[in-house]
């Protein structure tokens, strides 16, 4: 068995690093624009649920971001 990371760990190491640098307000525009994006896979449904981690380790609600606010979680 090799001890080589596989490919889906790799990009799952690279996403959560870069999604932990950015600053909340890009994770959210990037949750925005993914909301009319309606391709599927594998790395894309990774690559959500990490977005989905990070915003949640923040306290930004996912499921009422809207185009003209945001609602953090405490508030709702």
């Amino acid at each position: 068995m090799s001890s080589e990371p596989l490919d889906i760990e790799i990009f799952t190491a690279e996403k959560t690093a870069a999604f932990a640098a950015m600053n909340s307000a890009q994770l959210i525009g990037i949750a925005l624009r993914e909301r009319n994006n309606r391709g599927w896979g594998t790395a894309r449904g990774i690559y959500l649920q990490l977005l989905r981690d990070e915003m949640t380790k923040r306290s930004i609600s996912v499921e009422t971001i809207r185009e003209t606010g945001v609602v953090f979680l405490d508030e709702v």
